[in-house]
């Protein structure tokens, strides 16, 4: 997919910490303490973002740390819906999306935002996950790494050579 120069993608971190704990974190969530951005600084940030830009935001994120820790979730979708006319994006690993209320995959779903789920190694109920999503029509995207294993998932290693094993990170 090509990219104009002038489309802009922003993401940010509704959450700094995570309910894993890789050791390869791009985002050193391991490390950071329980914290969670506030909803009135988000919005106000956002509405500015929106007036400086005319409107013209290309891409929005919400991530984490893991986003899906919020507890003010819904309201973090929603807001980026009245404030983003472009694709917007709800990022997790996945681990909570089994759990989190109907009404959540129903908002992303009303509000054209798409749950993308980084594909770690680990075991997840894609069943009940793609049930929820047919049922309310929302959005999934796998992120996962095109290669030649499954074990080159992670592209960001810790070492200058690049050799760690990714697996043993997570």
């Amino acid at each position: 997919m090509k990219v104009d120069k002038n489309q802009i993608r922003f993401i940010v971190d509704i959450v700094d910490h995570c309910n894993l704990n890789c050791k390869g974190c791009g985002h050193f969530s391991p490390l950071a303490p329980k914290s969670f951005l506030d909803i009135e600084t988000f919005e106000n940030d956002l509405r500015r973002l929106n007036e400086l830009l005319n409107g013209n935001i290309y891409c929005f994120e919400l991530m984490g740390g893991e986003a899906l820790l919020h507890p003010q979730l819904e309201d973090f979708i929603d807001i980026t819906a009245q404030y983003v006319s472009g694709m917007k994006h709800l990022c997790t690993n996945g681990v909570l999306l089994p759990k989190i209320p109907d009404r959540t995959y129903q908002l992303c779903a009303q509000t054209g935002t798409t749950i993308c789920v980084t594909m770690y190694p680990i075991n997840i109920d894609w069943n009940e996950i793609n049930r929820k999503a047919n049922f309310y029509g929302t959005k999934l995207y796998q992120i996962k790494t095109v290669g030649e294993s499954e074990k080159k998932w992670f592209k960001n290693p810790r070492d200058q050579n690049g050799n760690q094993n990714v697996e043993e990170n997570f």
